[in-house]
Order: structure tokens, then sequence, then C-alpha cells
């Protein structure tokens, strides 16, 4: 179903920047629309939507993460433009289905213009997916313990979590730290390793929700995760954060 799914977002989010660049090329040109390539246009962009998910953005605010699904199609779309902008003042033809384009009296200045739209939204989309982070990994991995807590903990700060507590070493339950977002009680626990992350973790925050009564968990490493733990984080409903996405995460603190 996991495959599935990521499958049916490639082919939605292909076809809706496809139909979107035609479509645009036909109001520009043609100065009209058509209502049926508009309708599956929508179609494709609700499904893409829905059946893109990604656990490891789910700290990150509304805005940004909405910003990191539609990127991708918006790139798409510039992509396809801009290829049937480059062929038709090449060669004089275009691409196969947008018989409208106009590329003007001089078609090598369109081109280069288009390929300069495609290097900005390219520039934005690595931007969004790339941010700089605060800590590199080095910085990451010479942290202590209870440092590596707390900077984690100022992370959540940043993404928009409140009542943020960090619990007292033994004591804790199982939850290094304890925070709110959108009414919802998350329980976080941090593993500072320089080897990969088992299952026990995994188990530990979920026995911590219940103890905590919390809606939400997560586990957070400088380090990756073994394949058993993502598969019993994925069973229990547990956000795993790994070393490189806490990196894309992080912000300059």
């Amino acid at each position: 179903m996991h495959i599935f799914r990521k499958i049916c977002n490639l082919i939605a989010g292909i076809l809706f920047s496809v139909l979107a660049a035609l479509h645009f090329s036909d109001f520009v040109f043609d100065k009209g629309y058509d209502p049926t390539q508009l309708s599956l246009m929508i179609l494709f962009l609700i499904i893409y939507l829905v059946t893109c998910r990604n656990l490891k953005y789910q700290l990150l605010p509304v805005w940004k993460r909405f910003l990191r699904v539609i990127l991708l199609p918006v790139v798409l779309f510039t992509g396809v433009i801009t290829v049937n902008l480059i062929l038709k003042g090449l060669t004089g033809k275009p691409l196969w289905g947008f018989p409208h384009t106009d590329t003007g009296s001089n078609p090598m200045q369109t081109a280069v213009i288009a390929i300069i739209i495609l290097i900005v939204f390219l520039f934005i989309y690595w931007i969004m997916f790339n941010p700089i982070a605060n800590a590199s990994a080095r910085k990451l991995d010479r942290m202590e313990g209870h440092e590596f807590e707390s900077y984690c903990a100022k992370v959540l700060k940043k993404n928009g979590y409140r009542s943020i507590q960090v619990t007292q070493g033994s004591s804790d339950y199982g939850a290094d730290i304890i925070a709110k977002k959108h009414g919802r009680k998350w329980v976080v626990q941090c593993k500072r390793y320089s080897t990969v992350v088992g299952s026990t973790p995994v188990q530990e925050i979920s026995a911590a929700m219940q103890y905590y009564n919390a809606k939400k968990a997560a586990v957070i490493t400088n380090s990756t995760f073994t394949a058993n733990a993502k598969r019993l984080a994925k069973a229990n409903g547990i956000l795993l954060i790994d070393g490189e996405a806490l990196s894309k995460m992080s912000k300059r603190l």
C-alpha cells in the first residue's frame, strides 16, 4: 500500500504538472481554456495532495510543509513550459499538444528567458529542501546527552511547539521532552548515538505515550534507524527523525 501510494503520488504530480502547463499555454496564447482539461487538472492535484505524506516533515510549520509539497509539481510545470518554449524557439515546432505556443519575434531570447525562469524555480526548490542547518553533523555528534535534548527542544520550539518541558533523567518514563502543538500533547525521546538506533527507543516512547496520555510521539536522533525500528514505528504511529531530517528542520537559533 505504501509503494502504491507513492506511485499514485508521482503519477498524479506529473499529470497535474503537464495539464497545468497545457492549460496555461492555452490560456495565454489562445485566450481560452478547456473545462474538461481544467477539471482533470484539479482532480490530479487533489490526488497528489491526498497521497503526499512525508513523516520527516511533520514537525515543520504547516505553511512550510505545504510549500514542500506543492513546489515539486510547480518545478515540473515550469520545466514543461521551458522545454516547450525552447523547442519552439530552436526548431519552430512545439511539444505535442501545445499548438498555440508563440515565441515572439526572437525565439532564442524567449528560450533564454524560459531557462532563467526554470533555474530560479529550481533554486527556490533547492532552498526549501536544503535549508541551512544550525548545527552541523559534527557539532551534533559532539553533544552530550542532555545538551542534545536541549537542542532538540529548541528545534521543536522553532517549529511551532509550545509548553515544552525537558524531563529529568532517569525519572522521565521514556520521554525526554513533553510538548504541545495544535492542542495535542507530544512525547519525544532524543538519542544521540554514534551507531544506528534500534527498536528499543520506539518501544519506550510508545509506553511513554500511555503514561503521559499523549496523542503523538517521536524519536529524534543524530544518527539513523534500523529497519526493525522503522517497521515498529510505522505500526505504532511513531514519528522518526533521523540526523538528515533533523538538520533540515533546524534553523539558526
